[in-house]
């Protein structure tokens, strides 16, 4: 597992300021998405690209739409990723958000069920998963 972790929040502020690059200005930025009904300026664009400040759902499929990559490219980290007190590790967080997870649900029972290794993987290594003896 790799030692750096990040939020999602980082990892969307660092694939905005990959993706703008050198060929579009913060401030080009925040004309398109000004555009497309946004209320952004540079400043704005300055506080996302430092994870400053979030982006709502909205702002992600319009940023998707001015940088050329889907919502689903900002979201994809370098690292394992910190979701409030738990790490997922990228090997893992990455199929899922591709929906390549597989489908997990609680049973009638109470049981979490699932139905591909890799979410089972993914349980197991968080520790909700306990294998019983055989």
């Amino acid at each position: 597992m790799s030692e750096a972790q990040e939020s999602p929040s980082e990892t969307v502020a660092a694939h905005v300021r990959e993706l703008r690059g050198d060929d579009l200005s913060q401030r080009g930025l925040a004309r398109r998405m000004v555009q497309l009904g946004h209320r952004w300026n540079d400043s704005i664009v300055s506080r996302v690209e430092r994870g400053e400040r979030d982006v709502s759902v909205n702002e992600l499929v319009a940023l998707g739409l001015i940088l050329g990559a889907s919502p689903s490219e900002f979201l994809m980290p370098g690292s394992d990723v910190a979701v409030g007190g738990v790490t997922v590790p990228q090997d893992l967080y990455a199929p899922w958000l591709e929906a390549r997870f597989g489908k997990l649900w609680l049973s009638d029972a109470g049981k979490l069920t699932y139905d591909s290794d890799l979410a089972f993987e993914f349980f197991k290594r968080q520790g909700l998963i306990i294998e019983e003896d055989q």
